[in-house]
Formats: C-alpha cells, structure tokens, sequence
C-alpha cells in the first residue's frame, strides 16, 4: 500500500478483486472519518466518481472482472 499524506487528506493505493484503487481518508472538523474510494485508472479524468465501498469503486473500472 503507498500512501501519500495532504494537509487533511491521506490518499493511499490498494488491491481490490484485482483493480487498484485509491483510497481517500477525509477527517471532519470534530474528528469523525469518513473512507472514498476509486479506480485508480481514473486518477487523470477531471471528473472522476468515489464510492463508499471498494467494490463498487472496482466496479466503474474497465479491468473489473468481479470477485
């Protein structure tokens, strides 16, 4: 897993059903977290979609070939 720290945002790479996503942690102003994900594939598209689970991130990638 790489992973890569901003300001409040920790984006990471992972394997998932054998499509790598990106892994986005947003922490909130009073903590709480929430955890995005996408296809890494779509990482130079302007807009690109994240999801709340893995597997529907590897869904919306070409490569996907379920589980």
């Amino acid at each position: 897993m790489t992973t890569q720290e901003t300001k409040h945002i920790t984006l990471a790479a992972t394997v998932f059903a054998g499509v790598t996503l990106d892994k986005w942690v947003e922490i909130g102003p009073n903590g709480g977290r929430k955890t995005w994900w996408r296809a890494s594939s779509s990482r130079d598209f302007q807009v690109a979609t994240w999801s709340h689970t893995r597997k529907q991130a590897a869904r919306s990638a070409p490569g996907y070939t379920g589980e």
